[in-house]
């Protein structure tokens, strides 16, 4: 319930900062496959459901958020420019595409280090955090640009 309520509060904020539908879901799409991917992830493998695992829902919607805003800003100043669709989404993900990798890499090799300490629940942050990361990393370099590409206005 505090996952949907998040993501309710980042989409009424990007409705509010956008004014369109449209550019309010772009974020929140990759973002929801993430946090279905998570919990999947933690049942294959065998990690329960501890309040360490319930928070870090919170860290994927930022850092999620933050990834897909991003890329999202730098494909409408490309638009802006206009530039077509798909070599405005082809920019904007080889320039801030590099920002934010280097980015989430330096995050999950920050965090990976917990994996490997002697506190379980340290463990688990660890993992979960690196595998997030992961996940919100490869959805905004693979899904965001096809949800930005499958929305786009048709002549």
């Amino acid at each position: 319930m505090i996952i949907i309520a998040g993501l309710a509060i980042i989409f009424i904020v990007l409705l509010l900062v956008y004014r369109k539908v449209k550019d309010a879901i772009y974020p929140i799409l990759p973002i929801a496959i993430v946090l279905g991917l998570s919990p999947l992830t933690l049942y294959a493998l065998g990690i329960s459901y501890n309040p360490v695992t319930v928070a870090l829902s919170s860290l994927v919607l930022g850092i999620g958020t933050e990834f897909t805003i991003l890329v999202l800003e730098r494909y409408s100043e490309e638009r802006r420019r206009g530039t077509d669709v798909p070599v405005a989404i082809e920019n904007a993900i080889g320039s801030v595409g590099q920002a934010i990798t280097v980015s989430g890499l330096t995050v999950m090799g920050g965090f990976s280090t917990l994996m490997f300490g002697g506190f379980p629940v340290l463990q688990s942050f660890g993992l979960i955090t690196v595998l997030d990361t992961g996940y919100s990393l490869l959805m905004t370099l693979t899904i965001m640009p096809a949800v930005i590409y499958l929305f786009r206005k048709r002549k």
